[in-house]
């Protein structure tokens, strides 16, 4: 029971920081992030989404969070990178989701 609920912060947190950011930035951005996350065949998908959300964690939730984030802020442009990275450390804390190390650093 504990791993679903942390997972479901998880999941929470990160949708969150997804709509937030389609907000600010645009879908194609968001597409465009998510797309590393799409099962090439490869490997499993990392993932699953489904119409611009994800639905389920096959990787453990701070795995999960650090790639998302990476690939979230390679899209971010310089002028804006300092106010969404305040914004997503709200959300992660309102989510009492551990601050990933790849925001810490800013990538």
């Amino acid at each position: 029971f504990q791993k679903e609920q942390n997972k479901s912060k998880y999941l929470f947190a990160m949708n969150e920081i997804i709509k937030e950011l389609r907000d600010l930035l645009g879908e194609e951005a968001i597409e465009a992030a998510m797309d590393y996350f799409s099962h090439d065949g490869t490997f499993t998908n990392i993932v699953v989404s489904q119409e611009g959300t994800i639905q389920d964690l096959k990787l453990d939730p701070e795995t999960v969070i650090e790639l998302l984030l990476k690939q979230l802020h390679k899209k971010i442009p310089s002028e804006l990178n300092e106010m969404i990275e305040l914004r997503m450390l709200n959300i992660l804390s309102s989510w009492d989701v551990p601050v990933p190390k790849t925001l810490l650093k800013g990538v």
